[in-house]
């Protein structure tokens, strides 16, 4: 098995033995030199910026535009994700790049 990493927001619960299995299926079948990204993807959403929220439960998701000017969030993974380590190295590649 490659080197990966894990992440499990507090509030998820992950069958370990499951994910191990799906990590195992992801590897054989993209092979030895590629790597991979597992979990759940958000669709494009748009930021919460109603301030009669303040207050409630939901306040917390508040975003101010001075904090994030986009009319909508990219794509993220929530709740839980696993790659591998060659993943995790493009990503930071990808990310620091000029």
């Amino acid at each position: 098995m490659k080197r990966s990493f894990r992440q499990v927001d507090d509030d998820a619960f992950i069958n370990v033995n499951r994910l191990q299995e799906m990590i195992l299926e992801e590897e054989q079948s993209l092979g030895s030199e590629e790597g991979f990204l597992l979990g759940l993807i958000t669709p494009r959403q748009a930021p919460a910026r109603d301030t009669a929220l303040l207050g409630s439960n939901k306040g917390k998701f508040l975003m101010p535009r001075y904090l994030y000017p986009g009319d909508e969030y990219p794509e993220y993974m929530v709740g839980y994700y696993a790659m591998s380590k060659d993943a995790a190295d493009c990503i930071f590649k990808v990310n620091t790049s000029e």
